[in-house]
């Protein structure tokens, strides 16, 4: 009957919805799980180049190209030279609000920049590396991406908490 093939057409169509549903959700799963694979290849990747370093410089070239290759953005090293950081003249303001995150985090010894408690509406993000109670460097990270608040005033878009993360091993790594 003409009722049977209604509910037939219901039946069918609403199984199809779920197995989408499942199918989007299992596709969401893997790439979630790739990753995580790729963000423990470059761990590996750069617990062997760290096995390598033997000098500050060293270290803080294994943690940029570590950085820089998990985040996808511009990183640098700002190494300490006889127990203090280089100062040099910033060339704008923005190098300037860059050099003072780059201090804070030395200073401190403490994460500084985007997101923290630390300057945290600056447009970069700093991590102190330590060896022990010495501080080597800064590795710095500059985040391009701007989003606007409702003020109308640019705010640095941090990279995914997975990626902060990462980083953040990766600097604990580097200072062990």
């Amino acid at each position: 009957t003409e009722t049977h093939h209604y509910v037939t057409f219901i039946v069918i169509l609403l199984m199809g919805l779920v197995v989408s549903e499942l199918a989007a959700r299992l596709h969401r799963q893997a790439a979630m799980a790739e990753g995580r694979a790729q963000r423990n290849q470059a761990l590996m990747q750069f617990a062997q180049r760290l096995l390598l370093a033997r000098t500050p410089q060293a270290i803080g070239k294994a943690l940029v190209d570590a950085a820089q290759e998990v985040s996808g953005r511009a990183c640098w090293w700002c190494e300490a030279q006889a127990g203090k950081l280089p100062e040099a003249e910033p060339a704008s303001p923005a190098a300037a609000a860059h050099a003072a995150v780059v201090q804070a985090a030395w200073q401190q010894a403490t994460e500084a920049g985007a997101g923290t408690a630390v300057l945290g509406d600056a447009s970069v993000r700093c991590w102190p590396i330590a060896a022990g109670p010495q501080v080597l460097g800064v590795l710095g990270m500059s985040l391009h991406t701007t989003l606007r608040s409702q003020s109308g005033r640019g705010i640095a878009a941090l990279p995914p908490v997975e990626d902060l993360q990462l980083l953040a091993a990766l600097a604990d790594q580097a200072a062990g």
